[in-house]
């Protein structure tokens, strides 16, 4: 994996976001969701790092890799999110629902971090970071 700290989009003196901390916060998102934006398009979100992922999605409709998503998004969401996996994707209380998968071809990074953690005023310093990951 390379990773690369885009100087022209981040602060003076910040380093790149690890691979190992882009992971995590994808696994620790409690929602993650898939979507095009135009490119006026904006986030909203504080201290964070903010995880894009761009690539191809494709339909998953191999059965065993919908019974083992199925499986890990019960465990993660400690069984609120209970599936059954079909031919053609999930089933859920009688509604049906498509899975897509993204192959990743490059993985963004964006982080905010603010300078003084108590200073939570919309006018505390920040320091953001854009980092890239590619295969």
């Amino acid at each position: 994996m390379e990773t690369r700290l885009d100087e022209r989009f981040s602060d003076p003196g910040t380093e790149a976001a690890g691979w190992a901390d882009t992971v995590k916060a994808l696994e620790a998102a409690q929602i993650s969701w898939l979507t095009t934006v135009r490119a006026t398009g904006r986030d909203a979100w504080d201290d964070a790092l903010d995880v894009v992922v761009e690539g191809v999605a494709r339909r998953v409709t191999d059965r065993a890799k919908l019974e083992r998503l199925a499986e890990a998004w019960l465990a993660k969401w400690d069984g609120s999110w209970v599936y059954e996996a079909t031919d053609d994707g999930f089933r859920q209380g009688g509604h049906d629902a498509v899975v897509f998968a993204v192959e990743p071809a490059k993985v963004l990074a964006f982080g905010r971090k603010r300078t003084s953690p108590t200073d939570t005023s919309m006018l505390s310093t920040v320091e953001f970071t854009h980092t890239s990951h590619r295969p």
